[in-house]
Formats: C-alpha cells, sequence, structure tokens
C-alpha cells in the first residue's frame, strides 16, 4: 500500500498491512522501537518517533495484543496537545521547520539510540502545481537531511558511531497515470519505486546497489544492527549494504 500509514508502518515493522490512512487504526505488528527497547531495557526516551503529520502518531503503538501499551517509544507527531486530562494528542501538520527544531531539541537532551523522522514537503508539495513547487520542496528536505547529517557529525557521542538512512514511504504516480506527480497510492511503478541512501561507518563508502530490495528490508537490517530479530518478517538484511569486514 503506497500511503503513508501503512509504509512507515512496513518502515518500522518489517510487515506490509493495508491500514485506514486516516490514523485510526494502530500497526498490527510491534516497531523495532518496542523490540528493542525490551531487549536493551533502556527507557522511552531512547527512542523517538519525529514527524510533522499528527496521523503518525499512531506508529507509536500496535494492536498486537502481547504488545499493546508496552515498551512503547517517544513520540512528536504534528501539533502536540498536552492539555488532554494528563494525556496527548496529535492532530494536523506542522511546519518541516518546526519538526527540525524538535529533532535537535530531542538529538541534544535525550541522544536516542534509535529514531525515525519524517518531513513532508516532497509529499504535501508534490500535491501542487507546478512541478518546479514539488522540487522545491524536494530540495527543502535534502537541506534539513543534511543539517541532521552535520548535527551527527559534530556530536561527540554519534560522530563516526551512527547509521542513517534516508528514504521516502512511497513515490508518485508516472506521466500518463492518473493524475501524475499530483498523487500516489497504488501499485504502478511510480508509486512503489523509492530509493535508499545509507550513510555510517558500517557501509561501503561510494557504492551503487541496484538489486531490489523493499521497505521490509530496512527495519529487518536495522533490527540486525541493533542485536535484534524481528521474527515472522520477510524482510531481507540488506547486506551488500556493508564493507566486506
Amino acid at each position: 500500500m503506497t500511503k503513508t500509514i501503512s509504509s512507515h508502518t512496513a518502515l518500522i515493522t518489517g510487515f506490509y498491512e493495508e491500514l485506514n490512512n486516516s490514523g485510526e487504526e494502530f500497526p498490527g505488528h510491534p516497531s523495532i522501537f518496542q523490540l528493542w527497547l525490551k531487549a536493551s531495557g533502556e527507557t522511552a526516551d531512547k527512542t523517538w518517533i519525529i514527524t510533522n503529520k499528527g496521523k503518525l502518531g499512531v506508529l507509536e503503538n500496535t494492536s498486537d495484543p502481547q504488545w499493546t501499551g508496552k515498551f512503547l517509544p517517544s513520540a512528536n507527531c504534528g501539533v502536540y496537545d498536552l492539555g488532554l486530562e494528563g494525556g496527548h494528542s496529535y492532530d494536523g501538520y506542522r511546519d518541516d521547520g518546526e519538526t527540525w527544531e524538535v529533532v535537535q531539541r530531542i538529538f541534544a537532551q535525550d541522544h536516542p539510540r534509535l529514531a525515525i523522522i519524517n518531513y513532508k514537503a516532497p509529499d504535501t508539495f508534490g500535491k501542487e502545481n507546478p512541478w518546479e513547487f514539488y522540487l522545491q520542496g524536494i530540495r527543502e528536505t535534502d537541506g534539513y537531511v543534511n543539517k541532521l547529517w552535520l548535527c551527527i557529525q559534530e556530536d561527540s557521542l554519534y560522530r563516526n558511531r551512527t547509521a542513517l538512512y534516508i528514504t521516502s514511504d512511497h513515490g508518485r504516480h508516472l506521466r500518463g497515470v492518473q493524475t501524475g506527480f499530483l498523487s500516489h497510492g497504488d501499485s504502478c511503478r511510480g508509486c512503489q519505486h523509492v530509493n535508499l541512501l545509507a550513510l555510517g561507518p558500517d557501509f561501503a563508502a561510494g557504492k551503487v546497489v541496484e538489486d531490489r530490495y523493499e521497505l521490509i528490508d530496512i527495519p529487518v537490517t536495522i533490527a540486525g544492527m541493533m542485536g535484534i530479530q524481528i521474527s515472522g518478517s520477510r524482510g531481507r538484511f540488506m547486506e551488500c549494504l556493508f564493507r566486506g569486514e
């Protein structure tokens, strides 16, 4: 499913699920955040879900009865509201600049060991004309990713010890398919085709991998790096990314 909730679920659980895209349904499997928190015994502030879209707050939990409400990661998604009887809610979208401010604060204060960060510009700008506006959104997000990489390199706890995966949750329609790049959501090649850039000391520098992999391979690979296993996933460990030794 090349839609926001289902695609992000694949990225953090290692399973494909067809979920309600309005954020009203939890993933059916525990995330790598929950698996790692249980295995490591670390506190919730060592794992973070940081997104600009409020509906992605559903990634914090699972409908699996054995894991519901257990070993939950910290989350900051969309417009954050702490005014609900001591609880919290997520609503709406916020600017990517605000999300970047949240990322900087959390990384400086908590130094999470595992995190996912979502920016909205390529997706939301893609829904607008003209084409150049869409490209502008991509360039802006590239800028925030570069800032994150520089932040990692300037932090003694992260420098030369951190893996950064840069990808997207889905592509967009090719020219001639429905409304073209303005939309997404089906199984056309444009919607299903995404790229992955892996940065960090464990990876083979400058290597280009042209073999086909899937979204579910990313969390399986991350799990392997973190010393845990996603039982039942058909995702593959992407050994081709790593240095020979």
